[in-house]
């Protein structure tokens, strides 16, 4: 067959370091164009093509070099001759029939009913089909082969066959039939007396109890602890000694004195208390205090951790031994929410850097209507490349950044030192952002930016102002009534 000539229709897009290509208006497809045709750049490559992906696109065998790269070049594809094609797939075949399995099933002589199977590689031999016997993937016929004493066998043999009767193997290996009928009547019989056991007796309420022995027993005549009886004595010898008091008028003068006085070790105050002056000193052990709905279903406890020598923290939480809502320290001056915060506005104030005796330094928040990490940083490239690894540039645990973020941009990348151009090096993948610089030998600083959105577990289900499941931030919402 004539060599057919260079298809040469549209253009060519290539890319350097990448083995991907496309064209514009080449129909390759159509054209036949093929793995291991090549493409001649105007500048004189020789790329042989690995794949065709469409009409207008394909794979290199290997990536374009710098100098061959560019858009909208002139297409040549040089066709590789059918002959070439031909031989090599000859070549392919000879070399899968030189294991020398055919030539040992041809040197074999046909018998009748033999089949032939390998005995080793390349060597073959004919085996007649009585030398398989039957399958046996189980090895019950190995083992009843293997069996030297066969008395269960005899005596199952000598058995007349009988209706209606199960066949019981003795530990001594003999055998015997037992009718179905007196075996279901002793399984009636068993549950007749258990049924008899545990009957419930008639006519109970449900301020009942059932004792051991089946017997009703009414809540109110149970027994009760050493521990409650005490309890129950010492609260009513308080009874009695308040009934006592009550029976005696104190003299106007005692009253007058103990009036407005309050002097109690581990008593309650049943009314309001009020302070007279500006505050109310607690000192000694330190309490907590509770803030409850008269049903005592929902609180709020606040308490305090402080010493003479020692600065502490306030603590409010939810319930009397719930999750810490809001929780102050005083000596370090810091204070942590782990829930959701809200605000007006935020600032942040610290002594000026350049005149901290007079002067403070005032900014404001940086808000948005989601949740973003910003993560930057600086590289410098070798032989025009960088790979920065987030967790590791800021001393998290791996994986972190992955788990955290969602919606990932790589924002910028900037050449803080020269003017050659970089970019990112696709996507971002397990927290690694790869920088590319177009002059492969720069080894210039680079500035780079990277934000996500928050996915975390608290912003997935519990945070408020998130949806659930998709941790996305709302920013509108109906006022409350």
């Amino acid at each position: 067959m004539a060599i057919r000539p260079d298809w040469m229709t549209g253009t060519l897009n290539l890319v350097a370091g990448t083995p991907d290509f496309t064209t514009t208006g080449s129909a390759l497809q159509t054209a036949a164009i093929q793995a291991g045709d090549a493409i001649i750049t105007a500048t004189g490559y020789v790329l042989i093509i690995a794949e065709i992906t469409g009409q207008n696109s394909g794979r290199l065998f290997d990536n374009c070099p710098v100098a061959a790269a560019g858009d909208g070049q002139p297409l040549r594809v040089r066709y590789q001759p059918d002959g070439s094609r031909v031989q090599a797939a000859v070549r392919m075949m000879r070399d899968l029939l030189t294991t020398g399995n055919l030539e040992a099933f041809a040197g074999l002589v046909g018998e009748e009913d033999a089949v032939p199977v390998f005995v080793g590689p390349g060597v073959m031999k004919l085996v007649p089909k009585s030398e398989f016997g039957p399958d046996d993937t189980k090895g019950n016929l190995a083992t009843l082969a293997a069996m030297e004493n066969i008395a269960n066998l005899t005596e199952l043999a000598a058995i007349a066959k009988a209706n209606d009767q199960f066949i019981i193997m003795g530990a001594d290996g003999t055998i015997t039939l037992k009718s179905i009928k007196s075996m279901t009547d002793a399984i009636a019989e068993y549950a007749t007396a258990i049924d008899e056991k545990y009957t419930l007796p008639a006519g109970g309420t449900e301020d009942q109890l059932i004792d051991g022995a089946g017997a009703l027993t009414a809540k109110s005549d149970l027994p009760i602890s050493q521990a409650t009886q005490s309890a129950l004595d010492s609260k009513a010898n308080a009874a009695a000694t308040q009934s006592a008091l009550d029976s005696k008028a104190n003299a106007a003068a005692t009253q007058n004195a103990l009036n407005g006085k309050a002097s109690l070790s581990g008593a309650d105050f049943t009314g309001a208390v009020s302070a007279i002056s500006a505050t109310i000193s607690v000192k000694g052990s330190i309490p907590a205090y509770y803030l409850q709905s008269s049903a005592a279903a929902y609180a709020y406890t606040m308490s305090a951790n402080i010493s003479d020598t020692v600065y502490g923290s306030w603590r409010v939480q939810a319930g009397f031994k719930g999750a810490v809502l809001l929780e102050c320290y005083g000596s370090d001056n810091r204070v942590h929410i782990p829930g959701a915060l809200s605000k007006g506005s935020g600032t942040f104030l610290i002594d000026h850097p350049r005149d901290p005796a007079n002067k403070n330094l005032r900014h404001g928040f940086v808000e948005a209507p989601e949740y973003v990490n910003i993560y930057r940083g600086v590289v410098r490239l070798v032989n025009g490349k960088a790979a920065v690894n987030i967790d590791d540039y800021f001393g998290m645990m791996p994986g972190t950044f992955s788990a955290l973020n969602a919606d990932i941009m790589i924002s910028s990348t900037q050449n803080q030192e020269g003017g050659t151009v970089v970019w990112p090096d696709g996507k971002m993948a397990g927290g690694i952002l790869n920088i590319t610089c177009a002059d492969e030998s720069c080894n210039d600083e680079i500035a780079w930016m990277v934000t996500g959105r928050r996915k975390d577990a608290f912003v997935l289900n519990l945070d408020p102002n998130c949806e659930r499941g998709t941790g996305r931030f709302i920013p509108e919402f109906d006022k409350e009534d």
